[in-house]
């Protein structure tokens, strides 16, 4: 489980045991009240978060004094609102003990549904529900748009890395954009000459046709490549207009590689 994850599940947990003690059932206290996410029948108790560039939103189920607002502002660095998170675009959603998490197309976390319901387990230890019909939908929608990328870490004409996701893992990324690569925050990768997108744990790995020709590697062998060179899910990409490697209509269907 991510640390915010034990951090946001044990402080709300606290929270509760200490408001239970100093209250009784009975009690008519403003604590209730003021946890209780508007007026809306739909909206969670405890609140959403809505984390835009890692396309994710979080619905919490108590915010008992402020944890959960705190959380999502601080560590989850999303926007806190009182009302349910948007079910439009979504792949699937996630219940555990404290929330429910919604994944939307083109998420950092599971990109496809088969992605999405492993991040739930591995993650949140919470159970997975998919949106009917979505799968091919979340498969075709996987790509992070342009308003997801945080930064990117251009590696001379060969290859380039589009970062996107979680905010806290930024500064990791930038760590590993050593010192023969160029960081740009804010920028994504320059798009002329891209042959492939490998899309890998909220990392869009882009590769230009310099970069097949210096390695002697076919598409096909690039799609090896982005398989089985990562921790997690990987899918492959062709750019459009590039050579067609495996799959339907020329996009990888490549199920990707599943770390242990």
């Amino acid at each position: 489980m991510k640390p915010s994850r034990i951090f946001l599940t044990t402080s709300i947990s606290l929270a509760l045991s200490i408001v239970a003690f100093g209250c009784s059932k009975g009690s008519s206290g403003t604590t209730a009240s003021a946890d209780r996410s508007g007026t809306d029948a739909n909206a969670p108790k405890g609140g959403s978060c809505n984390q835009a560039k890692a396309g994710l939103c979080t619905e919490f189920t108590d915010n008992p004094a402020g944890i959960a607002e705190g959380t999502c502002t601080s560590i989850m660095q999303g926007t806190y609102s009182k009302s349910a998170c948007s079910r439009a675009s979504t792949i699937g959603s996630c219940a555990s003990k404290e929330e429910v998490t919604w994944y939307y197309f083109g998420n950092a976390s599971g990109p496809w549904t088969e992605d999405a319901a492993q991040d739930c387990k591995d993650i949140h230890e919470g159970a997975f529900t998919a949106t009917p019909g979505a799968a091919d939908n979340a498969k075709a929608n996987a790509l992070p748009t342009p308003d997801r990328i945080e930064a990117s870490c251009v590696k001379d004409a060969l290859s380039c890395d589009d970062v996107y996701g979680d905010p806290i893992k930024l500064s990791l990324s930038k760590s590993f954009c050593d010192g023969s690569s160029t960081w740009n925050d804010g920028k994504a990768c320059p798009t002329d000459g891209l042959v492939a997108t490998c899309i890998a744990g909220g990392t869009a790995h882009r590769y230009y046709g310099a970069y097949l020709k210096k390695n002697g590697l076919s598409m096909s062998g690039l799609e090896s490549l982005c398989k089985t060179s990562s921790i997690g899910y990987s899918h492959f990409y062709p750019a459009a207009g590039a050579p067609v490697a495996a799959g339907p209509q020329g996009l990888s269907a490549a199920k990707g590689k599943k770390g242990k």
